[in-house]
């Protein structure tokens, strides 16, 4: 059961997060370890590529900023990620970024774990690392099992941040097929309001037909489990059903 989760939280700019893995049951500290990063840009310029892989299995996923969209100096995102409680999270995952104007930096060996991490410019460098770590903030976190009930396959889930409308995508390896499962993670900061804070979109394919831009727009952070509706199937505009009691 792998999860990737990316978490947003904005000084200036904020993120979306999710976790990209088929699962059989709801997203829970007891069945998952959750690292979550809580990233500052201090590297002088606009921040245009963030990257969390996994050093296992080599799974990654990166989120790519118009230059003019960018995070900005000085302004703060939150990154988190998932692997299950039975794995070994020492120096799991590759966090990476990019500049504007190219700079780029990685570090290899970032641990699950709750931490905050400076994004250093080149000239701050004290070593070959290019980050510091630092203490992190408290964050409110948003958890949704999603179930395909399209009776078709999804190939793409999106998450957008009504606030700011950054957004992130997840592709499902392989699709997630009818009836599958999956986790997605989102936070916030604990100070910010999280009632329909979220667009979580959708795209499935029919082998005949593909519907993009499914959309439910006012997904507040909270638990729940949510199942994807075909909109053939659809008695109204909403292409999501809440599940009560799961």
């Amino acid at each position: 059961m792998k999860k990737f989760a990316a978490l947003i939280l904005a000084v200036a700019m904020l993120l979306s997060c999710a976790l990209a893995g088929i699962a059989e049951e709801p997203v829970d500290e007891m069945a998952v370890q959750i690292g979550v990063y809580n990233i500052t840009n201090e590297t002088g310029e606009v921040v245009t590529f963030l990257s969390i892989a996994d050093n296992i299995t080599g799974e990654s996923e990166s989120v790519t900023y118009p230059a003019e969209e960018g995070i900005e100096n000085g302004g703060s995102i939150v990154l988190s990620y998932a692997i299950p409680a039975n794995e070994d999270g020492h120096h799991r995952l590759t966090f990476s970024f990019k500049t504007a104007s190219g700079y780029e930096g990685t570090f290899t060996t970032l641990s699950i774990e709750e931490t905050g991490i400076t994004l250093l410019a080149a000239d701050a460098m004290t070593g070959a690392t290019p980050i510091a770590f630092t203490e992190t903030p408290q964050s409110q976190d948003g958890f949704y099992l999603i179930r395909n009930a399209t009776g078709a396959t999804v190939t793409e889930l999106t998450l957008i941040d009504n606030v700011t409308g950054a957004s992130i995508s997840f592709v499902p390896e392989n699709g997630l097929k009818d009836g599958d499962e999956m986790d997605i993670c989102f936070s916030i900061p604990a100070n910010e309001d999280g009632n329909h804070r979220l667009t979580l979109q959708f795209t499935i394919e029919t082998g005949e037909n593909s519907y993009t831009g499914l959309s439910f727009d006012t997904l507040s952070i909270e638990e729940a489990t949510i199942e994807l509706l075909n909109p053939d199937a659809t008695s109204g505009a909403t292409p999501i059903r809440f599940v009560v009691g799961e």
